[in-house]
């Protein structure tokens, strides 16, 4: 699947960077309050019937288990995306993720899931710790 058509709706943003990375993009989403949070969209994963998924996440910091029934109850609150934990150099992060199925990525639905994560993914970042780590 060509995910660079897909790309061009939000590199037109003046408040995101990107770049290219090995199966994807990390977009830096530069927030109202001045803060960044980076969020990546990748290629390559399959759902449970084999069709092709893009995945967005955004790293939220470093998941210790004391946070681990507050990040499951947030799952049950919001609307969009999903609270998870992802292995990132090594060790285990809370990250906000959504996936796509490919065949249906339109340029809105990746701008609205990384813009949307962006913002959602630093809320989160911002309970865990006081800095802005990612």
């Amino acid at each position: 699947m060509a995910l660079s058509f897909f790309i061009q709706a939000l590199v037109s943003d003046p408040n995101v960077k990107h770049e290219t990375i090995k199966d994807g993009y990390r977009f830096e989403v530069k927030l109202v309050d001045g803060r960044k949070q980076g969020v990546y969209v990748r290629e390559g994963r399959k759902d449970f019937e084999g069709e092709e998924l893009i995945v967005v996440y955004t790293v939220c910091g470093t998941a210790n288990p004391k946070n681990y029934e507050n990040a499951l109850r947030l799952n049950a609150r919001i609307s969009y995306g999903a609270v998870a934990i992802y292995d990132i150099d090594g060790k285990p992060c809370f990250v906000m993720t959504d996936s796509i199925l490919a065949k249906n990525v339109s340029s809105a639905a990746l701008r609205k899931s990384v813009l949307t994560l962006a913002d959602k993914g630093d809320w989160l970042e911002k309970q865990i710790s006081s800095e802005d780590l990612r």
